[in-house]
């Protein structure tokens, strides 16, 4: 321990006293004033901290998980009106839909999403497809669950190839889930649908596809009439709006031939020669059908 003294000053102006303070600093060395003690939470305090932070834990959390929940749901129904209208433009190309045995692929080649992502969800669930067994009725179903579990019955859940097949079993089927209301109180599933409740069910989402109006619109099939008035023989070859080719097909001469059906957007190419040689004209199909002879020269319209 340190002492250190000093003087007073006296105002009467007698002897100064000397006054000495014994100190454990030593301030020849500079050292200062000694730290004060630092302040630190009690117990109490720190229960009730942590009593808050469960409490604001109990509320938050769960809505957090709700909101990243909803938007998953969201993402994942814009994702099936996507696919549903990519569908659409694949039949339109094509002449006919998408199967459930190819369609995740084809629709790879209009999709920004690859066939693999095509086929599974954010969930890693499987996504169905199925076209309506009735073929008159021009439409399919894309069947998603963010939640485990599509179809359920006594069995553990099956698998999308297991779901599809069992809605594409029948009409009754299929137009069961295609007019089943979700939104309906009481909710009254489908046969087979059982463990989708008013409490999940805005996890399993539903896109229908149309595709009459695309067959009215787009797909009404019309006829070209030829006929090859030459002495030699010629050609003709249809190219489809998606690609395909079909032929090239000869005609001898003298005949003639009924090409249907035809599409809107087709092209029928007409050859002044057999296979497919010497290309003469090339009639892009619109909303009627034609007739062209060819006389020896030149394809021309009649």
């Amino acid at each position: 321990m340190k002492t250190r003294c000093g003087d007073v000053s006296d105002v009467g102006g007698g002897p100064s006293p000397r006054i000495c303070v014994a100190s454990g600093i030593d301030l020849a060395r500079g050292e200062g004033t000694p730290p004060t003690p630092r302040a630190a939470f009690t117990l109490i305090e720190m229960i009730g901290v942590m009593a808050v932070m469960a409490i604001l834990a109990a509320t938050v959390v769960p809505n957090v998980v709700k909101s990243i929940e909803r938007a998953a749901v969201r993402a994942e129904i814009d994702t099936l009106r996507n696919l549903g209208e990519q569908a659409k433009l694949y039949l339109r190309d094509n002449t006919v839909p998408p199967t459930t045995a190819n369609w995740n692929t084809v629709l790879g080649t209009y999709a920004s999403l690859s066939p693999t992502e095509i086929l599974t969800n954010r969930r890693q669930m499987n996504r169905v497809y199925v076209v309506d067994p009735v073929a008159a009725n021009q439409r399919a179903l894309l069947v998603s669950s963010m939640r485990t579990g599509l179809l359920r019955q006594a069995s553990p859940p099956e698998t999308a190839a297991q779901v599809a097949a069992y809605i594409g079993a029948s009409g009754t089927r299929f137009s069961d889930v295609w007019n089943w209301n979700t939104a309906a109180v009481p909710l009254t599933p489908p046969t087979g649908w059982g463990a989708w409740t008013r409490d999940n069910i805005e996890y399993l989402l539903i896109e229908r596809v149309n595709f009459a109006p695309v067959y009215r619109s787009e797909l009404q099939s019309f006829a070209v009439s030829l006929r090859n008035l030459s002495g030699s023989a010629v050609s003709y070859r249809i190219k489809r709006a998606g690609g395909a080719l079909v032929g090239p097909v000869n005609m001898p001469a003298g005949t003639a031939v009924l090409v249907t059906p035809l599409y809107p957007r087709d092209q029928l190419e007409l050859y002044r020669a057999a296979s497919g040689v010497n290309l003469d004209f090339t009639y892009v199909v619109g909303t009627a059908g034609k007739n062209y002879d060819f006389a020896g020269t030149n394809w021309l319209p009649q």
